[in-house]
């Protein structure tokens, strides 16, 4: 909407996404506004800014479920008799359960049975929830000098934070003892800043066009 010397757009979005495997998922809600003024007749004004928050789980690219499914031998069984998790291996614990479900010995090797049973690392990840939250912004102010010299100063700026956590495991996934029981937490966040002012000259001479433009930019 707006005018001959304003215009602006407001736009919301929500997206609600369930995974191709149990205990995944991804919501996002976002906003995005643009505004553009002709403030005075030597001097107009840009300003943008996107903000989102996400929420999603068990949905990363590498997702580990989905990559011990593609190594774990169809003719396994996720369970035995008991209705208790088999893995593909022992530590000493007992034979039916232990932390990583790899064969001992296992160096990190891509190899057939060795991997976690992917059906109890879903289960054990299924309360392992993300959230990241952005913000981004930028402000274009364009000053008219003269009638062929212009002056124009940018600057952005970006915060993001991610949060992670990881509750103690659910009934039902072979919890032993409080020793078993795992909470994490991790967070981090940042941001990033860019100015950019450019003083651009143009002008005509004999039906030949030019320009000339100097800039500088620091982040």
């Amino acid at each position: 909407g707006g005018n001959e010397d304003l215009t602006y757009m407001l736009a919301g979005g929500y997206l609600d996404e369930q995974g191709i495997v149990d205990h995944s998922f991804r919501k996002k809600l976002s906003v995005r506004s643009n505004v553009s003024a002709q403030v005075k007749p030597w001097l107009d004004v840009k300003f943008n800014t996107y903000a989102s928050h996400s929420n999603y789980k068990n949905n990363t690219q590498n997702n580990r479920a989905i990559m011990d499914a593609y190594m774990y031998p169809i003719f396994w069984q996720n369970k035995d008799e008991n209705g208790m998790y088999v893995f593909s291996g022992n530590t000493g614990i007992d034979n039916n359960y232990y932390a990583n479900g790899a064969l001992p010995g296992y160096n990190g090797v891509a190899q057939p049975g060795r991997t976690s049973n992917p059906v109890w690392y879903n289960e054990a990840r299924s309360n392992a929830e993300n959230t990241y939250d952005e913000i981004t912004s930028s402000i274009d102010l364009n000053f008219k000098l003269s009638d062929h010299l212009e002056f124009k100063v940018s600057g952005s700026g970006r915060y993001y934070s991610r949060n992670s956590a990881t509750l103690p495991l659910p009934d039902g996934v072979n919890v032993k003892s409080e020793d078993d029981m795992v909470v994490t937490h991790n967070k981090a966040s940042g941001h990033t800043l860019l100015n950019t002012n450019m003083l651009t000259y143009k002008n005509e001479i004999d039906d030949h066009n030019f320009s000339v433009s100097a800039m500088y930019e620091y982040s």
